[in-house]
């Protein structure tokens, strides 16, 4: 679609399913502070079987009007519904929530105003605080950093300096024309895998920041965009964050394809393969993330073991399937070659 004149940021709520969970979302969007010319609000229906659709498009019609709408992609997968997002969106600028994301009541205001401090931006992210609906095990309060796209590193913005970094996926903001580079560029698809109905498969989020920083972009955190991650009971469940984990591996092998030659060989993929077979036989590897340390905390370095050894058992599993399979070799181009590059980036 092209861009309007006047609309600064289309917000993406990209869902499956989300009957449950999108009313206080839609609530929280309804009553933003930025003037409501300045940006619309779409609601990606990624091939829900519930009442999604219905509902999203009742209260958007009652509280946006034009403003808002409800788009179908049949195909489901969190990476074919934000490719939509971007074919949709008609500003420059599209920021993604997840559909249990509650955005600060000044979050869209502060979007722009972000882009125009950085113009060599072409991702920002900002703050995730978590909303638990109880209190939070330990297991769960110890990875949610990592694993729950819980974000909080400071009141100070920088910039991600190292290419495998960069913002979450709840409250990404992106340059329109650059998604849209990412999304279709035959590289980047050939790589990238993400989330779909059921599957916990990661990396569609870290794909597109590599992707900015190739083409010349920064990466910024910009800590005055806030919002609230809810997380129900279900996600503190051990079961589920071993789901988690394992597709979290998954996708780290696919990503690391996009950013190093070795991860383009299939036979160092093979190699990689067989070092982490081995960590995860010989239980004697380094903790991969952060870990309890004090005394008197067997249980939780027991679990924290368990889903380093599943993150392990992702990567594996990723990486097993890649060096075996015929497909087309990836490469990576050098900026001046990347769709969307643009040197006022530089």
């Amino acid at each position: 679609m092209t861009a309007l004149p006047g609309l600064q940021v289309s917000i993406c709520i990209c869902t499956y399913n989300g009957a449950s969970r999108l009313l206080p979302v839609l609530e929280a969007l309804a009553e933003q502070t930025a003037h409501s010319e300045s940006w619309e609000l779409l609601v990606i229906d990624n091939a829900s079987t519930d009442e999604t659709a219905a509902l999203a498009t009742s209260f958007l019609r009652s509280r946006f009007g034009r403003r808002g709408r409800v788009v179908s992609e049949p195909r489901a997968g969190l990476s074919f519904a934000r490719h939509r997002a971007g074919l949709e969106a008609a500003s420059p600028i599209v920021c993604f929530l997840d559909d249990d994301n509650i955005a600060a009541e000044d979050f869209v205001e502060k979007i722009p105003r972000a882009f125009e401090r950085y113009p060599r931006a072409g991702v920002i992210g900002g703050q995730v605080l978590p909303e638990w609906e109880a209190p939070p095990t330990p297991l769960a309060a110890s990875v949610a950093g990592y694993a729950l796209a819980i974000c909080q590193m400071g009141e100070k913005p920088f910039v991600y300096e190292w290419i495998g970094h960069g913002p979450v996926g709840a409250g990404m903001c992106i340059r329109r024309d650059l998604l849209l580079a990412a999304c279709e560029s035959p590289d980047f698809c050939a790589a990238v895998t993400d989330r779909k109905g059921q599957s916990l498969m990661s990396g569609g989020d870290m794909a597109l920041a590599i992707y900015a920083a190739q083409a010349g972009y920064e990466r910024r955190y910009e800590p005055s965009i806030i919002l609230r991650h809810q997380l129900p009971r279900g996600r503190m469940e051990k079961g589920y964050l071993l789901r988690l984990y394992e597709g979290i591996g998954r996708g780290q092998a696919c990503t690391r394809r996009l950013y190093a030659r070795f991860g383009r060989s299939r036979f160092m993929a093979f190699l990689i393969a067989v070092k982490d077979s081995l960590l995860w036989l010989g239980h004697s590897f380094r903790p991969l993330m952060s870990v309890i340390r004090e005394p008197g905390c067997p249980a939780l370095k027991s679990d924290l073991r368990d889903l380093e050894r599943r993150l392990l058992v992702g990567r594996i599993r990723e990486a097993v399937v890649f060096a075996f399979r015929r497909s087309a070799s990836i490469r990576i181009r050098p900026p001046e070659e990347m769709p969307g590059h643009s040197s006022s980036a530089q």
